[in-house]
């Protein structure tokens, strides 16, 4: 219901940072990932300081899917940390900076994340930096 709404918006205001932001979260829900990778695209070239979006793409950056680019994650990360240094996005710091082997800085972000906000601790983040030998 929501897709077909943000769809009609579109329809009529295809640049909309808000309509595409949408659209791209209704997506991801729906477990469309490659179709939100391209709204939240589009909502980030209208407004690139949108820490949510950063923050979403550059998990999506993180999958397995065709959009997979540990690097565009990295930097998306950053920036969205720069943008709102919340426990979610700088627990997304820490999952682009482990897969791009960036041990040390992972396991600080993520005590860090964890330590702002318990409830966002996760075991297999914590057994693969232990794998690493930095937690």
């Amino acid at each position: 219901m929501a897709e077909a709404s943000f769809r009609k918006g579109l329809s009529v205001a295809p640049r909309s940072h808000s309509m595409n932001k949408g659209m791209a979260m209704s997506l991801e829900q729906l477990d469309r990932p490659d179709e939100a990778y391209e709204y939240y695209e589009k909502a980030l070239a209208v407004r690139p300081d949108d820490a949510l979006v950063c923050s979403n793409l550059a998990y999506l950056c993180l999958g397995d899917g065709p959009h997979r680019d540990i690097v565009k994650a990295l930097a998306l990360a950053r920036i969205s940390m720069r943008l709102d240094p919340s426990p979610p996005n700088r627990m997304i710091l820490a999952l682009a900076l482990l897969q791009n082997k960036r041990h040390s800085e992972a396991a600080q972000e993520y005590e860090r994340a964890v330590g702002e906000d318990p409830t966002i601790r996760q075991p297999v983040v914590e057994n693969a930096l232990r794998n690493a030998g930095v937690l």
